[in-house]
C-alpha cells in the first residue's frame, strides 16, 4: 500500500523528529512525471519549525529541473545539487536514499543504489527537528505528484549491501539500526510509524494507492532452498520470491498424495506432523527425517538421528 500526493493541499506532517549526527533516510516513490517537467516537487522536509523555515533538510526537485537534497540554513546551503536529466521515469517505482555524516561533512543521494550526487560542504545537524513533512511543503506549492511508501530512517550511513536490500523491495526492518519506519499504508488516520512512534496527521487529500508487495529474505530463501533439497528437478522454476499461497500449497507441490492443507504453522510443526517419533523442535535432522515423506522412493525409513546426504538420498532413489 501507499498514498498518492498529487493535490495542492496533500501532505503528511508530524514532529518532533530526531536525527542522529550520521544516518540515512529511505523512501520508495512512483512519480506521475518524468525528468525535465519544469515543475517544483517536494518529497520530504525536516524543518526546525512548522513554517518550514531553515535549518532544514530538504529533498526536492525544483522548477529548474535540479534535485536539491540535504542540509541548508539561512547562511549555508550544503545541499547536493544535481540535474534530474534521465533520472525520473513516470509510472516506475524507485528507491531513494539520502545519507549524511556530520563529523565528516559528507552527504550522498542515491536512486536505486546508484550514487547521484555528493556534498562536502560543512554543516551542523541540529539533532531534533520540530516538523517532518512528506509529500509537499506547508503552503502547498510543491506537491510531489507521486505515490510514496516505506519511509524509514537509520542510525548510520547505509552500506551498498543495505541499500541494495531496500532497492530490491525488502522490508526496512531487514536493515540493522532502524530508528523509524512509516510504511505509509494509506489505511488509517493518523498515519502511524511502525517503529519510532510518530503519528502523521493527514492534511488535505492523500488517497490510498497501490505498491508492489514487500519481501522477507528468510521466507524467500526458504522457498528456493526447500525446492532444491526435496525435489532438485523443480528448483529452476522456483524464483526465490515470496509466493503468497506457498505455505498452504506446499503439501501438494512436494507430496501430491497429501491433500490436507498445511497452514502457517507448517514450518514449526512439520517435524511432528511427518515424523511423530521426533517429539522435539526442528533440528538439523529435520531434512533427513522428512525425506521419506517427500521422496517415497527411498526404500527404508530414515530413523531419527541418522544422517544421509542429498547425494545419498538421490542415489537410493
Amino acid at each position: 500500500m501507499a498514498r498518492t500526493f498529487a493535490t495542492s493541499d496533500g501532505f503528511l506532517i508530524a514532529g518532533p523528529a530526531p536525527l542522529p549526527s550520521s544516518g540515512s533516510i529511505h523512501f520508495r516513490m512512483k512519480t506521475t512525471w518524468s525528468s525535465g517537467d519544469g515543475a517544483n516537487h517536494q518529497f520530504f522536509a525536516y524543518a526546525t519549525n512548522p513554517n518550514n523555515s531553515v535549518p532544514l533538510i530538504d529533498f526536492e526537485k525544483f522548477g529548474d529541473n535540479m534535485f536539491y537534497v540535504g542540509f541548508v540554513t539561512s547562511g549555508n546551503d550544503a545541499r547536493i545539487a544535481h540535474s534530474d536529466a534521465g533520472l525520473i521515469t513516470a509510472g516506475v517505482w524507485a528507491s531513494y536514499v539520502y545519507d549524511w555524516d556530520d563529523v565528516a561533512d559528507l552527504q550522498h543521494f542515491y536512486i536505486d543504489n546508484v550514487l547521484i550526487g555528493t556534498s562536502t560542504v560543512a554543516f551542523t545537524m541540529p539533532g531534533t527537528f520540530n516538523t517532518l513533512l512528506i509529500g509537499n511543503v506547508l503552503g502547498a506549492v510543491a506537491s510531489a505528484n507521486a505515490d510514496m511508501a516505506e519511509f524509514s530512517r537509520f542510525d548510520h550511513v547505509l552500506s551498498s549491501t543495505e541499500r541494495a536490500l531496500l532497492k530490491d523491495g525488502f522490508f526496512a526492518t531487514q536493515v540493522s539500526g532502524i530508528l523509524a519506519y512509516a510504511r505509509i499504508l494509506g489505511t488509517s488516520s493518523p498515519e502511524p510509524e511502525t517503529i519510532g512512534g510518530l503519528n502523521f496527521s493527514i492534511n488535505g487529500s492523500c488517497p490510498l494507492a497501490t505498491h508492489p508487495p514487500m519481501k522477507l529474505p528468510i521466507v524467500a530463501d526458504f522457498i528456493a532452498s526447500t525446492a532444491a533439497v526435496f525435489e532438485p528437478s523443480i528448483a529452476e522454476s522456483v524464483t526465490g520470491e515470496v509466493i503468497a499461497d506457498f505455505i498452504p500449497s506446499t503439501s501438494q507441490v512436494f507430496a501430491p498424495s497429501i491433500r490436507k492443507p498445511i497452514f502457517p504453522d507448517f514450518i514449526a510443526s512439520t517435524s511432528q506432523v511427518f515424523e511423530p517419533s521426533i517429539r522435539r523442535p526442528i533440528e538439523a535432522e529435520f531434512i533427513e527425517s522428512t525425506a521419506q515423506v517427500f521422496e517415497p522412493r527411498i526404500g527404508q525409513p530414515v530413523q531419527p538421528g541418522i544422517r544421509i546426504t542429498v547425494r545419498d538420498r538421490l542415489a537410493i532413489g
